[in-house]
């Protein structure tokens, strides 16, 4: 309901912004870009984006961003090839939005062909962009390519170890995902549940059932027991390993 409400509140500023003389305004353009996005209104994005009359490249990525949100990376990739034909260069929010919908398409050669751009422009060592090649390698199964982005970096932050983590898990490298979050416990990085929950599902097998124990403890230990997502992945953690008994006490 609220969403409703938000939603008719913003048709309404954008009429009074169409009866004021300022559909045309980059700034304003931009922001109606980003709201329509975010709810899911790609028709009034290419609405809107269309009444620019001198789009930026902020209003360039909101576009980008609004179609990668709704899940038209193929839109993504096309305006993307069209600022490059006309020499429009990409930020850092851009190229990281174009590299993870290559991810998306699971198209590592495209990718390659971004990453070219990226390293070109001197993006390639930006957190945003680095997480995306994280990302979009994890995506099409070469966690090779993705271990090199993440033990290049410099810098690394809750999201970057969540993402290197999810990737490892995603393909199938159990004992590296552990490895990555014991290092990442030692920079004394801040777990949450997004962590726990992309770990907790592969200690369920005999062999790791030790580090799902010891997971199960830093949950409790953190407050995060109570999180829907951490709770599932417990649920399935002992479900996997027969251990019906302690399903009933996480329960």
């Amino acid at each position: 309901m609220a969403e409703g409400c938000m939603t008719e509140g913003a048709f309404q500023v954008h009429a009074h912004v169409i009866k004021c003389g300022l559909v045309c305004d980059v700034f304003v353009g931009t922001s109606l870009l980003h709201f329509y996005g975010t709810f899911g209104w790609v028709a009034e994005v290419d609405k809107v984006f269309k009444e620019i009359e001198e789009p930026n490249i902020v209003s360039w990525t909101s576009l980008m961003v609004g179609y990668a949100y709704n899940g038209c990376v193929k839109e993504v990739m096309s305006v993307y090839w069209s600022l490059r034909r006309d020499g429009v260069y990409c930020n850092e929010n851009a190229m990281a939005t174009i590299i993870r919908s290559c991810g998306v398409l699971v198209d590592k050669m495209l990718g390659y062909q971004v990453l070219s751009s990226v390293i070109k422009s001197g993006l390639d060592t930006t957190v945003s962009v680095e997480n995306s090649l994280i990302s979009m390698f994890g995506n099409c199964d070469s966690i090779e390519e993705a271990s090199c982005v993440f033990d290049d970096m410099k810098e690394r932050d809750t999201i970057l170890w969540n993402s290197i983590i999810t990737v490892s898990v995603h393909n199938g490298h159990c004992e590296k995902s552990v490895e990555y979050f014991s290092q990442m416990r030692y920079t004394h990085a801040k777990t949450d549940y997004i962590t726990t929950s992309a770990l907790l599902p592969v200690c369920g097998f005999a062999q790791n059932l030790r580090w799902g124990r010891g997971l199960h403890g830093l949950v409790v230990k953190s407050g995060l027991e109570s999180n829907v997502c951490v709770c599932n992945s417990l649920l399935s953690m002992y479900s996997q390993a027969g251990k019906s008994e302690v399903i009933s006490k996480t329960l």
